[in-house]
């Protein structure tokens, strides 16, 4: 069981890293996990040409999308919209993570993040055959939270972490049941490839 871990930040020190992080180390405790950085393997700007397919840092995320059972997606708000670094690369991906699930963590500084969840349940998932999970987080006045130790409910991430926890749970419930369907023989991406 692999669980990747997305930080979509296009920033190079950015709160989605610090987030993606913590998520990553929660995970590690229920199933293989690593993490990719689209600041650190940044894509060029999908045009659909020949070249966009042999590039290398997509041949990179690439390798890690195929292998990954489920998907952790952590993406900061700005102006009310999902990260462009990912969604640029959900152009690049074909069928990697078909058929697969993908838990969102949205990133605010203020009070927002909604949008990220519901733009991300909307976009990406068409050809994708992305699965996106019921259970998602939103890291609100993000730049308070400690992603410490203290699990006690007053601590002003309590609320984040314990949903962060059950959603992670449920992420690797999902991956694992999710196997069976990919080794079923029922999928046909050769006549139904589109998912429409």
């Amino acid at each position: 069981m692999k669980i990747l871990v997305i930080s979509a930040s296009a920033r190079a020190e950015s709160q989605s890293r610090r987030f993606a992080e913590y998520l990553l180390t929660r995970v590690s405790r229920l199933a293989d996990a690593e993490l990719i950085d689209l600041n650190k393997t940044p894509l060029p700007i999908y045009d659909d040409s020949e070249t966009m397919g042999t590039n290398p840092n997509w041949l990179s995320i690439k390798s890690k999308l195929e292998v990954a059972d489920g998907y952790v997606v952590v993406s900061p708000e700005w102006n009310g919209m999902a990260s462009v670094a990912y969604k640029n690369m959900m152009l690049f991906v074909g069928h990697e993570m078909a058929v697969k699930p993908l838990m969102i963590c949205a990133v605010s500084s203020g009070r927002g993040g909604v949008h990220v969840i519901d733009e991300l349940r909307l976009s990406g998932i068409k050809n994708s055959h992305i699965i996106i999970s019921s259970e998602n987080v939103i890291a609100q006045d993000c730049k308070d939270l400690a992603l410490d130790d203290n699990w006690e409910e007053t601590s002003k991430d309590y609320r984040f972490k314990s949903r962060a926890e059950y959603s992670l749970k449920m992420l690797v419930e999902y991956s694992k049941a999710l196997q069976g369907v990919r080794a079923s023989g029922v999928i046909d991406f050769e006549h139904y490839g589109s998912g429409v």
